[in-house]
């Protein structure tokens, strides 16, 4: 599936469980323990985050960590785990208590990790992100949730060249949250997503919010990448110009 366009998040979510639950947790009671060990469960991890991936619109350098919460889908040794609980249990009312089990577990170690700090300054209760009503993940609304995208402080990690420095603020470093919260270039979409919520539903309050969050989000990175495009055009006309000159 790609990054842009094609299934909402929530159908890509439902794609991953099916890859979950068919391939990668198939017996999982039996090898659960195994899983412990790092080496062993290394390449079906693999295949559960790139499906996660699949469900964010994220690219392939987001961490394990943050590609899990954003997703909604806990770590696979944790799936395997909690199958193994209930395996032991075989009791129906069993499912949501151990869910919650697995969900504390992941809250701890979420807390505890040194990656995707600034994801977890905008999440930090999973429970509450899963359980959220409104709001589907994109490309572009993942990059703001991850601060990995078309930011020059990240672009910098790959292109020693270029500048990380914001062309409108000399003085600061343009990454997400310079981007999306003080930067001039986007006050205009920035105003339009903080709408009152007096005299309005909370659950159309939240989903209008996040719509418009969604909207800036393509904004902030369509707008240069428009840009982008079209000098390139422009230049690529320059130098048939020449050649048929």
């Amino acid at each position: 599936m790609p990054n842009s366009g094609g299934p909402r998040s929530s159908r890509r979510k439902l794609y991953a469980h099916v890859v979950d639950t068919i391939l990668l947790l198939y017996g999982a009671p039996i090898w659960s323990t195994a899983a412990q060990k790092r080496a062993y469960i290394r390449q079906a991890e693999s295949a559960h985050r790139r499906a996660c991936l699949r469900v964010i619109g994220g690219r392939p350098h987001v961490s394990y960590e943050a590609t899990y919460v954003l997703a909604g889908i806990p770590p696979l040794a944790l799936l395997a785990d909690e199958r193994a609980r209930l395996y032991s249990r075989r009791r129906e009312d069993a499912k949501d208590e151990e869910r919650l089990a697995t969900l504390s577990k992941w809250q701890e170690a979420w807390d505890r990790s040194t990656k995707a700090r600034w994801t977890h300054r905008l999440i930090q209760n999973i429970r509450t992100w899963i359980e959220r009503r409104h709001g589907e993940l994109n490309y572009h609304l993942t990059q703001l949730l991850t601060g990995q995208g078309f930011f020059k402080h990240h672009s910098q990690r790959y292109d020693h060249n270029q500048s990380a420095q914001c062309p409108v603020c000399p003085t600061s470093i343009e990454n997400a949250e310079h981007v999306f919260y003080h930067c001039p270039r986007f006050s205009g979409e920035r105003e339009t997503t903080c709408p009152t919520a007096r005299g309005h539903d909370a659950g159309k309050h939240h989903q209008a919010h996040a719509r418009e969050r969604a909207k800036l989000a393509r904004s902030c990175f369509l707008r240069p990448l428009g840009r982008d495009r079209t000098e390139g055009r422009r230049n690529g006309q320059k130098r048939m110009t020449r050649r048929c000159g």
